[in-house]
């Protein structure tokens, strides 16, 4: 199917719908995150309007399944949690901001796009993508230091380059576009290198292996083979004319003992995360509430107050057990359906199922390793990309119960 002519020729509700989907996806650190509970206050209003109005029809699914409503359920009483700390919070105008923008995400879960919009905006996320790239690379090489083109900052450049990497391996080992593929791979791995992400670099590549896995194609061990020469010249020839780039092979390669520096800094952070959690075990200090404790208790020579750079243990600092369990079994839950859902999907062998469904897996794959080293619960951008990708899961659930 060509999704642009798809795009053109649905009505208005879904093409705002897909056009807010991409623009938060891409917003990164620019102008337009200034807007994103506007936007996403839209985009659940149209959600809706897709799975329950006659407009809609066709566009979207109302989860009614009781086996399918236990994400929703699960969120909400994380959420609901979080309200409960607005009385004890060390910062409670915080937690109270976090509550509203889940609040709001949480319909996610039981507004879902339908499997056909649900491949336009992975379509259209891909083709954006080599623009990115591209702008990437020219304001690097103008401005002379790292850069994030469209999407702001270098950060954004290599998070997004790493989920482009998704989007262009999944085609490359179905066979689609080989074209835009091998562009795409090429472009992609520059903006991530360019970009000295370490573990955006990383989780490309666990990618790659992912995706390899679950291919079905009789040549994919050749396909394999070619993706790997195919990176590994590209990074060669990045490695030895763009000096930028060697930032990323020195961080990843580093056999420094100085664990400080091998890790940013961020094993102080996560020191001092368990040291709270320690002196608040069962509710923690409040959501999103690390920072201003860290800024107001310690000073560490060379650390700036920041978020934990951990999830996880942030969970535990801010959360204590029992936020701690509540989110960490919402996202079990989300990945043991998810991979329940395999071998139903690849019997009925429907492709575009299957395309969705592989998105959808490592997305959620990419959202639980980088929360190891990263804050993606309390990005907008990276937990709408995350719950996004467990809504498309729960289309795909949708979809088999029909085929």
């Amino acid at each position: 199917m060509d999704y642009f002519k798809f795009f053109r020729k649905k009505n208005i509700i879904v093409k705002i719908y897909i056009i807010i989907s991409l623009a938060i996806m891409f917003s990164g650190s620019t102008f337009i995150k200034s807007y994103h509970r506007s936007m996403l206050i839209i985009y659940g209003v149209l959600a809706f309007c897709m799975a329950c109005t006659k407009q809609g029809k066709h566009t979207g699914y109302f989860v009614r399944k009781k086996n399918l409503i236990a994400p929703f359920l699960l969120f909400t009483i994380f959420n609901i949690f979080l309200i409960s700390q607005l009385s004890y919070a060390y910062v409670p105008s915080i937690v109270n901001t976090y509550t509203k923008r889940f609040f709001i995400m949480s319909f996610m879960l039981i507004f879902l796009p339908s499997i056909d919009v649900s491949i336009c905006i992975i379509k259209l996320a891909k083709y954006y993508s080599i623009v990115v790239a591209i702008s990437i690379i020219i304001s690097t090489a103008i401005s002379g230091k790292k850069s994030g083109g469209l999407v702001g900052n270098f950060q954004y450049a290599g998070m997004m380059m790493s989920i482009a990497g998704i989007l262009f391996l999944i085609d490359y080992f179905d066979n689609v576009e080989n074209k835009v593929n091998m562009l795409g791979i090429l472009l992609s791995i520059t903006g991530l290198m360019l970009s000295g992400k370490r573990m955006f670099s990383i989780l490309y590549f666990l990618a790659f292996l992912i995706i390899y896995l679950l291919a079905d194609r009789k040549n994919k061990h050749g396909k394999f083979f070619g993706g790997i020469i195919l990176c590994a010249v590209t990074m060669a020839i990045l490695f030895n004319m763009i000096p930028a780039t060697r930032e990323v092979f020195e961080r990843v390669l580093s056999k420094s003992g100085d664990i400080q520096n091998a890790t940013s800094g961020r094993n102080v952070l996560w020191e001092k995360a368990i040291d709270i959690f320690k002196t608040n075990r069962i509710h923690g200090i409040g959501f999103g509430a690390f920072q201003s404790y860290f800024a107001d208790h310690y000073i560490v020579k060379g650390i700036q107050a920041y978020l934990t750079h951990n999830i996880y243990v942030g969970l535990l600092a801010e959360t204590g057990i029992i936020g701690f369990v509540l989110f960490v079994i919402f996202l079990l839950k989300n990945m043991v359906m998810t991979l329940k859902l395999k071998n139903t999907i690849f019997i009925h062998n429907n492709e575009k199922i299957k395309y969705v469904y592989k998105y959808a897996l490592l997305i959620q794959c990419w959202f639980i390793i980088y929360g190891f080293t990263g804050n993606g619960m309390y990005d907008v951008v990276e937990m709408f990309i995350y719950m996004q990708g467990v809504a498309m899961m729960l289309s795909c659930y949708e979809m088999k119960i029909k085929v």
